[in-house]
């Protein structure tokens, strides 16, 4: 019996093949979500259930009031979920009358600056 010399002509690398499975499932990262927004009652709790209802793991939060204006807060979570998964949640907590915008940071460690 004589093997074939040629291996079947396959359009899949072993690397591809390997890229192709990851992005299938989704890579869950580290991104720093900041948001601005009025500090009214209840509007961390909003945002809050928003990601939870989507299973976004939070893993730190800081919330504060501006320096400048005590009615203005401001919001940072790191948040551990997929890219595509925080793509189409980020609207919805941008959809809150109270908040006035949101700056995603991919990677990016919070910062705490203590004075």
């Amino acid at each position: 019996m004589q093997q074939d010399s040629n291996p079947p002509n396959n359009n899949h690398t072993p690397t591809a093949f390997i890229r192709e499975s990851l992005e299938g499932l989704g890579i869950k990262k580290d991104f720093t979500l900041e948001v601005y927004a009025e500090n009214g009652f209840s509007v961390l709790n909003r945002m809050i259930n928003i990601l939870n209802r989507r299973r976004i793991r939070i893993k730190k939060i800081l919330a504060t009031e501006l320096d400048e204006d005590y009615r203005k807060g401001f919001a940072s979570f790191v948040l551990h979920t997929t890219t595509e998964q925080l793509l189409r949640t980020r609207p919805q907590i941008e959809k809150l009358i109270e908040v006035e915008r949101t700056v995603l940071i991919e990677n990016e460690p919070l910062k705490i600056k203590i004075k």
